[in-house]
């Protein structure tokens, strides 16, 4: 079934003309063949396409793993899809594991995907102070570094963390140990985040009891007119 998918990408070049590519696998009929859209889908321009949106992936990107769905090769969301296809999906490998389905409008509707509701995740606790300073003091040891990939032909550097300086088990890391967990790496900024601003609020309270303390002392020591 999904052997038989057929998608295009639309290409705007600079002076504003539309190419469009090859559909991927055998389509025995052309590019302009006649077929419709279904009639929900009647006020879209061009009735014979629809558009690849990205769906959600998995709530933490865990590395890529195969869903027996065929490859999106060089198209991507937004492109354009045949309307027989919707429905459909392709799988674009990425290591949250998105696909990319054929539809008339956004399968996921206008919002951004749920993966931070209570009601996809389970064993839900919340971090102590004592916890939340912990992540502090792991961020603030992080190493940052610059590099360039080896594969890459193009020698564009990189800023950011070398997952062999992390501590073992670090909340920004996955699982596999080879990818970084950037919801993980975000969480542990916002818990020094916090844990800084406590300690601020700390010292802005005991600032303000040695001002008091320091202005009484002054009254009393004044001399009596």
């Amino acid at each position: 079934m999904f052997r038989s998918l057929r998608l295009t990408l639309v290409f705007v070049g600079a002076c504003g003309v539309e190419n469009v590519s090859d559909p991927i696998g055998p389509d025995p009929t052309t590019r302009a063949g006649s077929f419709d859209a279904p009639e929900a889908n009647a006020g879209n321009a061009d009735r014979r396409f629809a558009t690849l949106w990205q769906t959600c992936g998995d709530p933490v990107c865990r590395g890529w793993i195969a869903k027996g769905l065929p490859r999106c090769g060089p198209h991507v969301a937004g492109g354009r899809c045949f309307a027989r296809m919707v429905g459909q999906e392709c799988d674009p490998v990425d290591a949250c594991n998105t696909t990319l389905m054929c539809d008339f409008a956004n399968p996921i509707g206008s919002g951004a995907c749920p993966i931070s509701r209570a009601a996809f995740k389970r064993d839900i606790t919340y971090l102590s102070l004592s916890q939340a300073d912990a992540l502090y003091g792991d961020l603030r040891d992080v190493k940052l570094a610059k590099w360039i990939y080896k594969d890459d032909v193009t020698g564009a550097p990189h800023t950011g963390f070398i997952i062999d300086d992390m501590v073992s088990g670090s909340p920004a890391v996955t699982r596999d140990g080879d990818h970084v967990d950037l919801y993980g790496y975000t969480s542990m900024t916002v818990a020094a985040v916090q844990a800084q601003a406590r300690r601020i609020d700390a010292l802005e309270k005991e600032i303000a009891e040695l001002k008091a303390l320091v202005k009484a002392q002054a009254s009393h020591d004044a001399p009596a007119h």
